[in-house]
């Protein structure tokens, strides 16, 4: 008969800081959004170096896939934790996150913050957007808006308007980029 695997064992805190800590020496190459065939080249054998980095540093050994598993599990911990902080910091009464994690759990996600950003943050509302609530108050908006829209026609000139066909002219070397 065949010998079953030994089931291996879990991942402790402080291996999934060391994997963390490694990772974070890579994030360029590991959180590349590219996808062409040299990227994923650069992805895999990033991942081999992190393995290795990993193996020398920890007595259980584990495979690249098995730690590249773990971190994208460890970022999807991190982005529920960090979504149920900002339902929790809306609703009504808002308050902190009710779960109540250690702080050596909550320094991994910062760290893990760090390097995935956006995608933990989401976009940031530009200037003017209707759902900034940022704003006091609408006029508070509308002239912060109002502001910025008169900052993209300074550099116009009467000049530079023909009246009659409502049209920009471009002086040499300028080209529509630049207005």
């Amino acid at each position: 008969m065949t010998a079953k695997p030994t089931k291996r064992l879990m991942f402790s805190e402080a291996h999934c800081h060391s994997l963390v800590d490694i990772v974070l020496r890579y994030k360029n190459i590991v959180e590349c959004k590219r996808t062409d065939a040299v990227t994923w080249k650069q992805k895999a054998a990033a991942w081999e170096k992190i393995a290795e980095l990993y193996n020398s540093a920890t007595t259980e050994s584990r495979t690249a896939d098995q730690l590249r598993c773990k971190f994208d599990n460890l970022k999807k911990e991190v982005r529920k934790y960090e979504a149920n902080r900002r339902q929790n910091l809306l609703r009504t009464g808002g308050g902190a996150d009710e779960r109540n994690l250690k702080k050596a759990v909550i320094m991994l996600y910062e760290k893990i913050k760090s390097i995935i950003g956006l995608s933990v943050h989401g976009l940031q509302p530009s200037v003017g957007d209707s759902d900034d609530a940022s704003f006091e108050n609408k006029e508070e908006a509308a002239s912060v808006c109002m502001d910025e829209s008169n900052k993209n026609t300074e550099n116009v000139h009467e000049e530079d308007v023909d009246l009659a066909s409502m049209s920009i002219v471009l002086n040499e070397g300028d080209s529509f980029d630049k207005i």
